[in-house]
């Protein structure tokens, strides 16, 4: 009778106290960083793969006429490159997002038992991918621009970057949630990449795409 007494008592949701969710919002925070910044080879690849992106396309998106000197504000390819970038940022932000939940599943389903708040930790890997994505962003940008000779440029492209980095971290950690190995995330990378490649329009105008890709009968 007690027991089914008790079962009938309406349970009461505890209200944790604000400067408390704050408290473990910070220490996830803190936590998060400590991990990214403990694998020193990981974070040398992770910001030297920026510039070294941005040298590469600069130099083939540099482009000048034949005998003429070259100016930026002359450089039919600066679409490309445009297109160039944003791919970049994508596939920076994929790869740096995609596997951030997966290696911590065991542990969180741990410490969720123990009262863990899931929006807190989801946004702490939020934030501190953020900030690594950022700064993978101004290395690419600042780059780029010196080598194309447009730092006038520097702002409007550093926007659409982290833009780009905020969209890609956020769909990485959505594929991080929703697959169980770290193999099948990367895996989904190409697929995500390769359609924004092939429909982007940069590099094959929409006018020439094959006919079976229009849904409707003008293009």
């Amino acid at each position: 009778k007690l027991l089914e007494t008790s079962r009938n008592i309406p349970k009461k949701k505890m209200i944790r106290p604000v400067s408390e969710i704050l408290k473990d919002f910070l220490t996830l925070i803190k936590r998060n960083l400590l991990i990214k910044t403990r694998d020193k080879m990981s974070q040398l690849i992770t910001f030297a793969v920026p510039p070294l992106l941005a040298v590469l396309i600069s130099i083939v998106f540099k482009f000048s006429n034949e005998g003429q000197e070259y100016l930026f504000t002359q450089n039919s390819l600066y679409g490309q490159f445009l297109f160039m970038m944003i791919i970049s940022g994508m596939f920076l932000g994929l790869v740096g997002s995609v596997t951030e939940i997966i290696r911590d599943r065991k542990m969180l389903e741990r410490e969720v038992l123990r009262g863990l708040s899931t929006t807190n930790y989801f946004f702490s890997k939020l934030i501190v991918s953020l900030i690594f994505g950022s700064i993978q962003g101004v290395l690419f940008v600042i780059v780029s621009m010196y080598m194309l000779e447009a730092n006038d440029y520097i702002y409007p492209n550093l926007i659409v970057i982290l833009l780009t980095m905020f969209v890609s971290i956020s769909i990485g950690l959505l594929i991080s949630m929703l697959v169980k190995t770290s193999v099948a995330a990367y895996n989904l990378i190409p697929l995500l990449l390769i359609p924004q490649i092939i429909l982007g329009g940069a590099f094959l105008p929409f006018s020439n795409m094959g006919k079976e890709i229009y849904l409707w009968e003008d293009k």
